[in-house]
């Protein structure tokens, strides 16, 4: 995955993804219940962060 978002992607888009992410598995990590349940998989929660990439926990 990085060596794809490396050649499609400018250092500061880069570098807003991986803010955005950072964010995103601090929410996880705060309140793990904050996302959706998964509709084929009950034990697992997901939400899509960006439009290419979906994060998925059990």
């Amino acid at each position: 995955m990085v060596e794809h978002l490396e050649k499609k992607w400018t250092e500061k888009e880069q570098h807003r993804f991986a803010t955005e992410l950072d964010h995103t598995v601090e929410l996880i990590s705060k309140n793990p219940y904050l996302f959706a349940v998964s509709k084929e998989k009950p034990d697992v929660r997901g939400c899509y962060f960006k439009t290419e990439f979906a994060i998925l926990m059990n």
